[in-house]
């Protein structure tokens, strides 16, 4: 299966600074891979990424398609807990990694899923997403934005 997104390749070891980030948004570029692992080690490299690829700049308007969903946990729920609570709707998340800021106190992490199409039909994105954060509430809703943009992680991942 071939993944579509969107990425920034520039690798950082601690989360970047407004300037940076701003940076990154301005040189995003789609990105095909073929391995889930292969996605998690760019991520442990520290690219910023968005799941959704784009007719043009990264916003909402441009929003072509996707082929992973994304969640963002800063806090309240471990990622072993996250994963259990989906398992018992007989899904399971591809992979998962921890945010630069993340330790052992304060879990901060990102569920992924990696989908076997691309979705171009907004609607059913959104209900897509709309059914993950169902399951969790607290998730961060920033994800639900079509356009979100992640950093990566200084941190092993796990597929």
């Amino acid at each position: 299966m071939k993944y579509n997104f969107t990425a920034n390749t520039d690798t950082y070891s601690t989360k970047p600074t407004k300037f940076e980030a701003a940076k990154i948004s301005q040189n995003l570029e789609p990105v095909y891979i073929e391995s889930i692992e292969g996605f998690i080690e760019d991520v442990e490299q520290g690219i910023s990424w968005s799941p959704s690829i784009f007719n043009g700049t990264r916003s909402n308007a441009n929003w072509a398609g996707q082929s992973i969903l994304a969640l963002d946990f800063d806090g309240g729920l471990a990622p072993e807990e996250a994963i259990e609570r989906i398992k018992a709707y007989d899904i399971t998340p591809n992979a998962w990694y921890p945010t630069f800021s993340d330790v052992p106190e304060h879990r901060k992490f990102r569920l992924i899923f990696f989908l076997d199409t691309l979705i171009t039909d907004i609607d059913a994105r959104n209900y897509l997403m709309d059914g993950l954060f169902a399951m969790y509430p607290e998730a961060d809703k920033a994800c639900k934005n079509p356009a979100h943009l992640f950093y990566g992680t200084n941190k092993p991942g796990q597929v």
